[in-house]
């Protein structure tokens, strides 16, 4: 039997609520945090940075139970998540006494042994140190780049990916978000609302049903550049120029200082994990310490079910009788890529081949560009149980991506189902393909590449690999395997 540990895990986004709040990071947070339950652990997680109240007292609450995993969150943080929100102060992200005092007393409580810090959103900088400095084990997991960017994912202007951030002065003109005051008046008015709720319904309702269903949830207010051919020569190469950029710390303004006590805070950690090599990568170029710097590959328990599902339908090769099934998946946001395909179909007919989209929301925009165009078909969202339907009729996945992303979830799936993907060559896919073997890389943002990359099968320039070879080439954990992993570092 394994030695079992008290373990603590901080985050903005409630387990319960899966993907619905805060996408893959949370549903891979709340997956790791059941299965150690399962083990025999006990795990405590304490969220910040969403919960407020018209009483402006810092406090930490109960939150529930879920599959056995306690629950609390911090009400009235200094510091309002996601990250977006608190993005125009970054002076207030760095320290609070006040903070570190109720989550220490918060851990004490917990008797924590260990601290798996997920997110550093909703909380300050400072609450690493003092976790660090109180002789707990301290692991952080980097699921996006928040440690050296304020908007998160290193996107600048909601346009192009942001290779270097100038000490500081090229966050002052990324992105305007909405009034801090505004969000706290909103979420401290949906709190009343849940507690009316509470009183006037059931006594004891779900947790994860009722903030669903209460969930207050906006688009945030953002002007992107449209996308237009050109933009690639801003976007090839990113990667390379990012990890050149900033091998060197340059600190010109709060915002510099924003990133350098990020860095500190994280670089207490005993561990730093992270679900790429692509993230290691940048990790270590901002110069946290190579040793404790350890990359793991996320499990999940649906990716062990679509490994496990088997595929009747034949491989697709020209002239085969039946058109080429292409499938973007998932999130219709711009840093996702979806106006790249869109761009490359617009630049003529492309021949026998079927091409769906199923995302949560579709841009007004993008659905009138995609609709008149033959062999498109425009579907609604899904959810995770839907996905071995979806992908059983899929002979190739699309991820036109035009940012960093670290480890998408959505190539993950279609690898663990035997689907290839076609992907841009920027961030975090470049460490799950292998160009020619398990899917296509072609260069970021550049439609007529990714047209390009479609015509090649097409044409049968590359045959498609079979689901086994798929799936042996990824070399991707099953959800066991990632929760013994995540165990052993924490050893």
């Amino acid at each position: 039997m394994k030695p079992t540990r008290s373990i603590a895990m901080l985050g903005w986004a409630l387990p319960a609520l899966g993907a619905r709040e805060g996408s893959g990071y949370n549903l891979n947070t709340g997956e790791l945090a059941a299965g150690l339950v399962e083990r025999g652990h006990r795990v405590s997680f304490l969220r910040s940075g969403v919960a407020f109240s018209f009483k402006r007292k810092l406090r930490i609450c109960p939150a529930g139970v879920w599959r056995g995993v306690t629950c609390d969150e911090v009400l009235n943080s200094p510091v309002a998540a996601p990250a977006y929100y608190s993005f125009g102060h970054p002076r207030r992200e760095r320290e609070s006494p006040e903070l570190v005092a109720a989550v220490m007393g918060w851990l004490d409580g917990v008797r924590a042994e260990v601290v798996h810090v997920h997110s550093v959103e909703g909380f300050t900088h400072d609450v690493l140190g003092a976790i660090a400095a109180s002789g707990r084990r301290l692991v952080v997991t980097l699921h996006n780049h928040y440690f050296v960017c304020p908007q998160v994912d290193l996107f600048y202007r909601h346009a192009e990916p942001c290779t270097d951030y100038d000490g500081g002065r090229k966050c002052e003109r990324c992105t305007r978000p909405p009034s801090l005051i505004r969000t706290r008046w909103a979420a401290a008015g949906r709190r009343v609302s849940e507690r009316m709720f509470q009183a006037w319904t059931v006594p004891t309702p779900d947790p994860a049903g009722l903030k669903a269903a209460l969930r207050w949830a906006t688009k945030p207010p953002a002007t992107p550049e449209p996308f237009a051919l050109g933009r690639e020569a801003r976007i090839a190469g990113a990667d390379d120029r990012l990890l050149a950029a900033n091998s060197k710390l340059v600190v010109l303004n709060a915002y510099g200082e924003r990133r350098k006590s990020a860095l500190a805070a994280v670089a207490c950690a005993h561990r730093v994990l992270t679900p790429s090599r692509w993230m290691r990568e940048v990790a270590v170029s901002f110069g946290l310490e190579p040793a404790k710097v350890v990359h793991v590959p996320l499990g999940q328990p649906h990716f062990d079910v679509l490994a496990n599902t088997r595929r009747e339908r034949p491989l697709w090769r020209p002239g085969c009788g039946r058109p080429l099934d292409v499938l973007f998946l998932g999130s219709a946001d711009e840093h996702k890529g979806l106006q790249v395909l869109a761009a490359a179909l617009d630049l003529g007919p492309l021949g026998d081949v079927r091409i769906r989209t199923r995302t949560v929301w579709l841009p007004h925009p993008l659905s009138q560009r995609l609709s008149p165009i033959p062999g498109v078909e425009i579907g609604k969202g899904y959810t995770i149980d839907g996905l071995p339907e979806i992908l059983a009729q899929t002979d190739v996945v699309m991820y036109p991506q035009i940012c960093y992303d670290n480890s998408p979830l959505v190539v993950m799936e279609a690898l663990h189902a035997g689907v290839p993907v076609i992907a841009s060559e920027l961030g975090g896919p470049r460490s799950l393909l292998t160009h020619g073997v398990n899917g296509l890389l072609f260069a970021a943002g550049d439609a007529g590449a990714c047209r390009a990359a479609l015509e090649r099968v097409l044409a049968g320039g590359w045959p498609l690999p079979g689901a086994e070879d798929v799936r042996r080439s990824a070399g991707l954990p099953r959800f066991g395997e990632y929760v013994s992993a995540v165990e052993a570092q924490y050893a």
